[in-house]
């Protein structure tokens, strides 16, 4: 016997096919049980036009599964949105449903910050952390009572990965910023995703919405650190807050005590 699978129909979950504007965001429930085996691999593929791609995929040896997801309108005409569990026996389930674009809606305004000037743990110039919301940047012992605020943040680490933007979720050596109220031990350690894209900085200059946004975004290979940091690179981005986002790297100079600067775009 194979698993069985269901989306959650409650209100606050989408469960059929619907039309929703580029952008937004929504809840999904996903409850599935073991057939005659334990499930230990569960997907969501999202499929626009020919192209599939692996949302989420990861493995579990679970009887039963409850997971929750937030999921993002993309700019695509109509997506089919795919959650698949499978067992230890290689049988699976699915289900899907399909949203459309809605075409009376325009692509959303961005907030746009320019010029900001993030400093390594130990400049003494300019904070290491970043609100993406109001686009202030603080130092450590600032940023330790705004930890709900704080999404992003910059550091100089000597053991190979260099100049790097990470997020107080990402897994920061705890000789970076050494002490009590290092952000390893913060009470909210909230964890932004990166994408190195293939974007220009001229590509990110002209951003003028959140269309591009959210195609640059990388589920999939979205990681932890942006880190190796060199001037023009763009890189896209995913918040805690579910918000799409870009920046590109316009300086790099120094090491531990150095500074990086930055224009960042992201969706209000």
């Amino acid at each position: 016997m194979p698993p069985t699978i269901q989306l959650d129909a409650a209100a606050d979950y989408l469960s059929k096919d619907c039309i929703l504007a580029p952008g937004t965001n929504f809840k999904v429930r996903i409850l599935a049980e073991m057939g005659d085996a334990n499930i230990t691999n569960f997907v969501i593929k999202n499929t626009h036009g020919s192209e599939t791609v692996s949302y989420f995929d990861t493995g579990v040896n679970n009887e039963t599964i409850n997971i929750s997801k937030v999921l993002t309108k993309s700019v695509f005409d109509s997506e089919t949105w795919t959650f698949m569990v499978i067992d230890k026996n290689g049988k699976n389930a699915s289900v899907s449903f399909t949203v459309y674009n809605d075409t009376s809606s325009g692509y959303q305004d961005i907030r746009v910050f320019n010029d900001l000037i993030l400093g390594a743990q130990y400049c003494q110039a300019t904070g290491s952390f970043l609100s993406l919301n109001s686009g202030n940047i603080w130092f450590l012992n600032d940023a330790f009572t705004l930890q709900d605020s704080i999404e992003m943040l910059y550091y100089y680490d000597s053991t190979g990965d260099a100049n790097t933007i990470a997020s107080p979720g990402a897994n920061i050596g705890s000789f970076i910023y050494p002490g009590s109220i290092s952000p390893i031990y913060w009470t909210v350690r909230h964890e932004t995703r990166f994408y190195k894209t293939a974007y220009s900085a001229s590509d990110f200059y002209n951003v003028q919405n959140d269309s591009l946004l959210l195609v640059a975004y990388d589920e999939i290979n979205g990681k932890r650190k942006a880190k190796n940091l060199v001037t023009g690179d763009v890189y896209a981005f995913k918040t805690a807050h579910i918000k799409y986002g870009m920046f590109v790297i316009e300086n790099v100079a120094g090491t531990d005590s150095g500074t990086v600067q930055i224009s960042l775009k992201i969706q209000k």
